[in-house]
């Protein structure tokens, strides 16, 4: 699969968030390098935040990372085709690795896996 331009990335990202609720902003930022801190697992779940995986925005989230990598939801941000990257969301990531929506794949490139748990979440 063709990877999407900035546009139709940031496109997605709002599309799901309005599929799932009108509350929240879509406004997505994208960056021109690769994030190397994000390589770590660590850096994914050194924070605490009192959410749970299953709001809406956080599926709306999951659905769209994970069409916009293609399945495979590369750490250190989302490849465009013509440039940039998208950073995931490190609070909904942390709390997906913690419920087991998503797995952590460790390798010279990090990703993120989402496992049959998390497939029935976003169905």
């Amino acid at each position: 699969m063709a990877r999407l331009r900035q546009q139709e990335a940031k496109a997605l990202i709002a599309e799901e968030l309005r599929r799932f609720s009108t509350q929240y902003d879509a406004r997505t930022a994208i960056h021109q390098t690769a994030n190397a801190e994000a390589r770590a697992k660590n850096w994914w779940l050194h924070f605490q935040d009192a959410e749970t995986a299953d709001t809406e925005r956080s599926i709306a989230l999951l659905r769209a990372y994970k069409a916009i990598g293609a399945g495979r939801m590369w750490a250190e941000g989302l490849p465009l085709e013509n440039g940039g990257r998208i950073y995931m969301d490190r609070s909904v990531m942390r709390r997906f690795l913690l419920s087991g929506h998503v797995e952590w794949v460790e390798g010279s490139h990090p990703h993120f896996e989402i496992t049959p748990l998390g497939d029935e979440l976003i169905k």
